[in-house]
């Protein structure tokens, strides 16, 4: 890379764009849904589609920026699409913290539609990038989704585990030695409390600069901690789950409710392991 080509590249954010006026906003919204191109522009829909093949020779689509206008089509495709693939991200960690503690369907519904509510607040703050004093913004400004987090799964099955093991929660034993976990919501609360408590320290590290960051949490620390926290998960629920359950079925017992997976109940209930 030459001298030239170094000097320039900026590390620099973009300013905001002045915020247009009425009849600017009204023009062009008429143009957008009486035009053609408003509709649908220049975009290769192909993109969206097809899948690209190694030996194929396909036009790159144009890469749209932050403040950029998109066709509505591409825009209404791409927003339905993105949706879809955060829905199953945000919804899926309450449904195991539910799993885990036995909760009742209307309390897990609870808690669904409290992420749901949760994510969409912190989205308009991430993408809204507030300003707060001296250059601090509150958000990003870009196109994000803030949800609920996998990497606390293990570390609340680790404290849920022991929350029942030392009677903090309820539990009962039945004549084959099975554990049946009893709904526990304060053990939810606790581990949301302690995750409030500990969210000041990751406002505190926000405020300091890239390049110390980079120094305490380098890729050989990060890069550590999310393959210890994919193989936690794989190994005390993954792979159970894939034989047909994580709840107690894996132990195959002789009798009781998880004699079959997922429950005795469940509308096509087998052995843990069954093809």
């Amino acid at each position: 890379m030459s001298r030239a080509s170094v000097s320039s590249v900026t590390k620099e954010q973009p300013p905001p764009v002045a915020n247009p006026n009425t009849r600017s906003v009204l023009n062009d919204v008429r143009r957008k849904v009486t035009t053609k191109h408003g509709w649908l522009g220049d975009y290769d829909y192909r993109w969206l589609c097809l899948p690209s093949l190694p030996t194929g020779k396909r036009k790159q689509p144009p890469f749209y920026g932050l403040d950029d206008e998109l066709p509505l089509v591409l825009a209404m495709a791409s927003g339905l699409q993105h949706s879809l693939a955060m829905l199953a991200g945000l919804i899926t960690p309450p449904i195991i913290f539910a799993s885990s503690l036995a909760l009742d369907p209307e309390t897990s519904s609870y808690m669904i539609s409290a992420s749901l509510i949760g994510c969409g607040v912190s989205d308009h703050d991430q993408m809204s990038r507030i300003k707060l004093w001296k250059g601090y913004y509150l958000g990003t400004g870009l196109l994000s989704v803030v949800g609920t987090s996998f990497a606390t799964l293990s570390t609340a099955d680790a404290i849920f585990t022991a929350m029942y093991n030392n009677g903090t929660c309820p539990s009962t034993v039945g004549a084959d030695g099975t554990v049946t976990r009893g709904s526990c919501p304060d053990a939810y609360g606790m581990v949301l409390g302690t995750s409030l408590v500990c969210s000041f320290l990751e406002v505190g590290l926000s405020f300091f600069p890239p390049r110390i960051l980079k120094r305490i949490f380098p890729p050989m620390v990060t890069g550590t901690v999310i393959v210890m926290i994919g193989a936690s998960l794989i190994g005390s629920s993954g792979i159970l789950n894939w034989g047909g359950g994580s709840n107690g079925c894996q132990l195959r017992p002789t009798s009781g409710i998880y004699e079959l997976c997922p429950t005795v109940g469940s509308p096509h209930a087998l052995r843990w392991g069954s093809p």
